[in-house]
């Protein structure tokens, strides 16, 4: 596996850890591509349960700027699709996934973490799509779908930053007081149960 990604199994659940903490875990073309591998491995290894987390603070800056430097419109184009194959890769896979968010996940970051079924929001956590700030558009279509249509619209016509518990109510992540562990025991204890059921639905 990529060295960009970390790939860890232990009793059916899968861990992947974005590894690329010297950039701030920024979405290049090989994490993009690596995340896509780690899925489809764990989908052929059969895994219950895949989490993934970030090695480093920050759960992801966002793309990677620096690489898109010198890149002609269709490689810039072509990385855009690897990226979202990845989200689709987490999304479309047929067990649970969790994010873990220990720190700041900016626009790709929010997608990744937007794309499992749950996250795991450590009081650290934090989410922007800055886009807008920069003349450019971001995510517009999970986002809508995770947060709802008022929130969304308002972190993607903003750029401001929702805190792991949200405004208002509005919850950017499922808070477990910092303590991530009982976040993924009981998970996995609810996958032990029901992993058949889940896969099924």
């Amino acid at each position: 596996m990529n060295e960009t990604i970390l790939y860890a199994a232990t009793e059916g659940v899968v861990t992947l850890t974005l590894n690329r903490p010297q950039a701030r875990n920024a979405l290049n073309l090989a994490l993009a591509e690596a995340i896509s591998a780690a899925c489809r491995r764990a989908v052929a290894e059969a895994a219950r349960l895949v989490v993934i987390r970030a090695s480093g603070p920050v759960f992801c800056a966002g793309a990677d700027l620096k690489e898109r430097q010198g890149m002609t419109d269709d490689q810039v184009r072509a990385r855009r699709v690897k990226g979202f194959a990845a989200y689709n890769a987490i999304e479309t896979l047929p067990m649970p996934a969790i994010a873990v968010v220990e720190g700041p996940a900016v626009g790709s970051g929010c997608e990744i973490a937007g794309a499992c079924d749950f996250i795991l929001a450590t009081p650290a956590a934090s989410f922007r799509t800055p886009e807008a700030l920069w003349g450019t558009v971001g995510a517009t279509q999970r986002l809508p779908r995770v947060l709802g249509k008022r929130l969304a619209k308002d972190m993607m016509f903003t750029g401001r930053t929702l805190g792991a518990g949200g405004e208002a109510g509005a919850g950017g992540g499922d808070d477990h007081g910092g303590d991530i562990r009982l976040g993924i025991g009981g998970a996995q204890r609810r996958d032990d149960g029901a992993d058949q059921g889940i896969v099924q639905c």
